[in-house]
């Protein structure tokens, strides 16, 4: 079965994505680098995910994300962690339920908002003159998103990544080949 990990950014889906697939053997992709290496092989030049954001606008982000999104198969991963808008695509998001066991990895807003002011560049769309608010609106619109296609929510504000890594396996209903 597939997990696939979404939330909000700095959530930690790809983190905890990466470690659970490493400490189980299994297949991880982060749907981030899969956008920036279909960035790159159209335009030749490399830019991280939050720069192709910007330069394409949102609209055309989301339609450029969900064409890769699509193209993921069955089989291809083990485990992928998405981008934080990724489920904003009503496409997208039916085809990665398609795919497997959706996990929303649930964080308190305070939580994530200092996250994302200690980190060192803001998202994409926060409003560098007022980030409390765009980040309001923005945790607002994307947080029912998240719970509708949910098929399980796990808590990652508090305990250890060891402690997440256990209940996400046993949430998915895996224990990989260890």
């Amino acid at each position: 079965m597939t997990i696939i990990l979404i939330g909000f950014k700095n959530s930690g889906k790809t983190s905890l994505g990466r470690a659970l697939a490493k400490k189980v053997k299994l297949k991880f992709l982060d749907t981030d680098t899969l956008i920036e290496k279909a960035f790159y092989e159209q335009s030749e030049y490399s830019l991280p995910v939050r720069d192709i954001y910007l330069r394409l606008g949102e609209e055309t982000f989301r339609t450029f994300e969900a064409r890769r999104i699509i193209s993921i198969r069955k089989g291809d991963a083990d485990i992928i962690s998405t981008g934080g808008g990724t489920v904003l695509n009503e496409g997208s998001a039916a085809h990665l339920k398609g795919l497997g066991k959706v996990i929303y990895l649930f964080t308190t807003p305070d939580l994530l908002f200092k996250r994302m002011m200690v980190s060192d560049r803001l998202p994409a769309f926060i409003n560098e003159d007022d980030p409390k608010t765009s980040f309001e609106t923005y945790f607002n619109k994307r947080a029912p998103q998240y719970l509708s296609i949910a098929d399980e929510i796990l808590d990652v504000c508090h305990n250890d990544l060891l402690k997440k890594l256990d209940d996400l396996k046993k949430t998915g209903g895996f224990y990989g080949r260890e």
